[in-house]
């Protein structure tokens, strides 16, 4: 396995009045998956841990001097702040493995970015979606991420198993989980709201939580939808059982 930083390059070419070029480069450390941050950033007072906490929140504020992921939104919002949420943009992201371009409104596009920024930014909740961030799938849709997301938690218990951990297969974790990220992002909007000039960053923070919100729903509901694409796997087992 390479040793080298993971990077995941974003270029917003927004249209308007004042078109505005704006491009991120976000660094993954290889071995723990989390951001690799610029030195010269401090992150603002709201931003610090014990300044509006989530209630659940594990980490350690005699340790920890400000929340992972309201640093990193506010480093985000810093940049994006002046932007009004529905301006169109092509937004290109670039990683090692693939290039995907779209146009379409800043508050999608950055709802993209944050998820992926937050992933990586050193929350121990949030930190449960770094592999889904080392696979980033840009503008994805719910059911993508909802493939995506079960899949990586499916994935998450194989190995809790294999380590001899309690491991669970019927969902009910990642649903709580996601409780979790609602939680967190409610927590989040209350300190950004009042932070932050243009509405880009609050209404992409808001679509990044009506996923949270309806995924765990989805997960009791939707998963069948996605049963006949096993179809395959079913056929083959018949086809094994047949076979003298």
């Amino acid at each position: 396995m390479s040793m080298e930083p993971i990077v995941i390059h974003y270029r917003f070419e927004c249209e308007g009045d004042n078109p505005t070029d704006l491009s991120f480069e976000l660094c993954l450390d290889p071995e723990t998956l989390e951001r690799i941050r610029p030195e010269s950033y401090t992150p603002p007072e709201w931003a610090r841990l014990d300044n509006g906490a989530c209630a659940t929140c594990p980490l350690d504020t005699s340790k920890y001097d400000y929340c992972p992921a309201a640093a990193v939104l506010a480093e985000l919002g810093d940049i994006f702040g002046d932007l009004i949420s529905y301006t169109t943009a092509t937004v290109t992201a670039t990683s090692e493995d693939r290039t995907v371009s779209m146009t379409t409104t800043v508050q999608r596009a950055l709802r993209s970015l944050m998820g992926l920024y937050m992933a990586a930014s050193g929350c121990p909740v949030l930190g449960k979606f770094k592999p889904m961030a080392r696979f980033h799938l840009p503008f994805s849709t719910t059911s993508e991420t909802l493939f995506r997301s079960a899949g990586s938690y499916l994935l998450a218990q194989h190995f809790l198993r294999q380590r001899g951990e309690p491991f669970e297969f019927d969902l009910k974790g990642l649903s709580a989980l996601y409780e979790q990220v609602h939680v967190i992002n409610a927590g989040l909007a209350r300190r950004f709201r009042h932070n932050t000039k243009g509405d880009a960053n609050i209404n992409a923070l808001a679509l990044l939580d009506l996923y949270a919100h309806a995924l765990p729903n989805a997960i009791k509901d939707n998963l069948a939808e996605f049963d006949p694409l096993f179809d395959g796997y079913v056929e083959t087992g018949r086809i094994a059982e047949k076979t003298p």
